[in-house]
């Protein structure tokens, strides 16, 4: 620990802490910097081949197996609504999306890099929501997944995604 602290290299009176490798080594980062592997096509390949998955997953209506997609301590980030954490309450919220009629993803994957064991891709994403008894309405927006490679294969740690239409107005009383 005392080496560990020798890395930290401190500023002038009121400015921030800056620390170099040695404290992040200390910290298990450089342990995985030194693992790292280049990023390259069979990345980029697996990570079409999980957004593939996961648009027939959903379009499938399979929220089982959406959760498969995710790591045990991912996060998904809907809007307008709580961070949801672990594959229960992932499969539980898209049950519930699905249960509300949505269905007919498509996901344009624009942007795709990564580093190491992590990646991320973002695009845009269009829907239909259809819930019994209401009208059809279309949804449009962005998305940006955070991934992790787990020996080989690529998971999804954060899903972030936000409509492009604006939040539904609340219920006056």
């Amino acid at each position: 620990m005392r080496e560990a602290r020798a890395g930290v290299k401190r500023r002038s009176a009121g400015a921030a802490t800056s620390v170099d490798m040695d404290l992040v080594g200390w910290c298990g980062v450089h342990s995985f910097r030194s693992r790292q592997r280049e990023f390259g096509k069979e990345d980029r390949d697996s990570i079409a081949k999980l957004v593939q998955e996961f648009t027939t997953a959903y379009n499938a209506k399979d929220a089982p197996r959406m959760a498969t997609l995710f790591s045990g301590g991912a996060g998904l980030m809907p809007p307008n609504a709580p961070t949801l954490r672990g594959p229960a309450s992932i499969e539980q919220y898209f049950a519930g999306r699905f249960a509300l009629g949505a269905s007919g993803l498509v996901l344009a994957s624009k942007d795709v890099a990564g580093a190491g064991a992590f990646a991320y891709t973002s695009g845009d994403y269009s829907l239909k929501l259809a819930p019994a008894g209401g009208p059809e309405q279309r949804d449009r927006g962005k998305f940006l997944w955070i991934l992790r490679d787990y020996s080989g294969k690529w998971l999804l740690e954060y899903l972030i995604f936000s409509s492009d239409f604006p939040a539904a107005p609340l219920p006056t009383n």
